[in-house]
């Protein structure tokens, strides 16, 4: 009897110790996204809930509806809507971003403790000389509620030498309800700032997943 207790014991401080090197693991990988930031960019560029929406796909729709002078859109689409479904699919990283962030995971991936990251090439999407006049991006993301998913955060902006400038978004992802869920968010751009870039970034960490991202723009 005293010898099972004792294997008892043992295995519950291994569950406890794996549980604390897991969190320490997420909390690395956290202060590194944190560390590429300039000292103030998480503070100044944080947007309020209130202007980053959870939509529906028939919503995503009417977003992709031209509301600018010349009536044209553009819709990017980044990874494939297959809800995380095999294999997962490859993320494309601007140099700057390689530089920054060097390992990371791909969409679909649900590994934790790593960084996502992907850039949008925008020199491609840039029909009209960079004269986006509304820009947004939806990003379906999901968690399967293991280890510190609830603080997981999103970052877009771009690389910019060695660190990362999120010049239009930095937020938590989930709230403290929504374990094992996937949701949509869409993040309005600031076209003022997008049509000067070569790429738009983002970053996320790190014990989430992305299934797809869709860049959506009007001229």
């Amino acid at each position: 009897m005293k010898g099972k207790l004792n294997l008892i014991a043992v295995i519950a401080v291994m569950l406890i110790f794996g549980g604390l090197v897991m969190a320490q693991n997420n909390e690395d990988a956290e202060k590194e996204v944190e560390s590429k930031m300039p000292a103030t960019d998480t503070k100044s560029r944080k947007m309020t809930n209130a202007e980053v929406s959870v939509i529906s796909e028939k919503m995503l729709v009417e977003l992709t509806k031209a509301k600018c002078p010349l009536g044209l859109n553009q819709t990017i689409i980044a990874g494939i809507d297959d809800n995380l479904v095999p294999p997962y699919k490859p993320v494309f990283k601007s140099p700057a971003l390689t530089g920054v962030f060097p390992n990371t995971k791909p969409f679909d991936d649900p590994a934790l403790n790593r960084i996502f990251a992907h850039s949008f090439s925008l020199k491609n999407y840039k029909p009209c000389e960079g004269r986006a006049c509304q820009a947004s991006l939806l990003i379906k993301v999901c968690n399967n509620g293991r280890d510190l998913w609830s603080n997981d955060k999103i970052y877009v902006g771009s690389a910019d030498g060695e660190k990362f400038v999120s010049s239009f978004y930095v937020g938590t992802i989930w709230n403290g309800n929504e374990a094992n869920q996937c949701k949509n968010l869409n993040i309005p751009l600031n076209t003022s700032i997008l049509n000067g870039l070569t790429f738009l970034d983002v970053v996320m960490q790190d014990d989430s997943t992305i299934d797809y991202m869709k860049l959506v723009l009007n001229y």
